[in-house]
This record gives C-alpha cells, structure tokens and sequence, in this order.
C-alpha cells in the first residue's frame, strides 16, 4: 500500500475496481478522519503535460524532470503504466503534478468520517454518500490501511458497507423493475405498430380485390 499522495482520482484509478470501497483519506488530514468511496465515474485523458511541445530552452530543465519521471516509472508495478506517474519534487508544492500518457480525472461519490464515525453531509441528498468537492480531489490523497485503525472504528465500517450493500440490493431491484417496464411498454408498442402495418396491408389488398371485380 502506496504512502505516496496523489490526487484522488490517480489515486483510485490505481487500485482494483477504481477503488470501490477503497478507505482513502487527505495526506494532511488526521488518521480518524476518512472516506469510503461508494462510486467513481472516472474517464482518462492525455496528460497536457505529456502533449505539450518542448522548446529549446526548456529541454535542459525537461531532461532532468523525464529522468525522474523514469525512475519514478521504475518503481512503480507493471501493471499500473497506462495510468499517470507522480512526480514527486520539493518544487512540487500542494499541486501534485502527474506527468504520463493518461490523466485520470471525474466524480467520486463517498461516506465521510470524522473521529472514527460517519459523518452526515451538511445539505441533504438522497444519498448518505454525497459527491467529493473538486477543490477537494486536487489535494494529495493517499489508502488507509483498515487494520490501522481502531476496533471501533473498525466496527463502524464494517456497518456501513453493510448497510450500503443492502441498499445496491435494493437499488438494483428498483432498476430491474423499471427495465422490465420499459421492456413491456416497448414490446406493446411494437406490437400495436405491427398490427397497425398488418391492418394496412389488408386493407391494400381489399381494395385491390375490389377494383378487380369491378
């Protein structure tokens, strides 16, 4: 487990499942104070960084950031290349730049904890896991390990990812519903269009049979 602080979407786009149910808190912030991430929409793009054309006063300056960049890659696992690669500097500042061919970036939904317990959002939403502010995402992040933290606290999650597997149960059930709905209503729609077709050409043929008698 990385002790290296990342923006939260590099974060998780590094770890299985793009972090579901992942404990990841700011670097800066105290251990008892957390997130569980309960839903990420990510998407992945070309860094800038990476695109941006090199002058030639800055390839000297540029050379020395790729090798470190190089060594970083190193270091990192094999399996974790088409994701971005941190960059680590005492220049680097709070801006946790990240130089690599994709940069991961989106909306990560989560359940925040503040002393070990869950803490309520402020304004209401219809989830009890409310969306993590950009401002937020920017900071550097880095993964709690569970095992860490205090049996109590250790209690509390496991309630929580209790309670949020019986609602994707029944999330999931509602979505079923409404798919079998929407199945039915468009298979009678496409029935009555085809018995609208059949009635037509019937009468086509009527009419046809008509002006031959005639």
């Amino acid at each position: 487990m990385s002790s290296t602080p990342r923006r939260l979407a590099s974060l998780l786009s590094r770890l299985p499942s793009n972090g579901l149910h992942a404990i990841v808190r700011p670097h800066n912030a105290p251990s008892d104070a957390f997130y569980i991430i309960t839903r990420s929409r990510l998407t992945f793009k070309p860094s800038p960084i990476a695109l941006s054309p090199k002058s030639p006063s800055t390839q000297s300056s540029s050379s020395s950031s790729t090798q470190r960049v190089k060594k970083a890659v190193k270091s990192q696992d094999q399996d974790q290349e088409h994701v971005d690669v941190v960059e680590e500097s005492s220049e680097a500042g709070p801006a946790w730049p990240e130089i690599g061919r994709l940069k991961a970036n989106g909306k990560i939904w989560a359940l925040p904890f503040y002393n070990g317990t869950y803490s309520a959002p402020q304004r209401k939403t219809r989830s009890p896991s409310p969306q993590i502010p950009r401002s937020l995402m920017r900071i550097g992040w880095v993964q709690v390990d569970p095992s860490t933290l205090p049996e109590a606290v250790q209690q509390n999650i496991s309630n929580w990812k209790q309670t949020l597997q019986e609602q994707n149960e029944i999330r999931d059930q509602v979505v079923l519903q409404v798919q079998e709905k929407t199945r039915l209503a468009r298979q009678e729609t496409e029935d009555k269009w085809a018995r609208f077709k059949e009635f037509k050409i019937n009468k086509r043929q009527a009419e046809k049979t008509v002006t031959v008698l005639y």
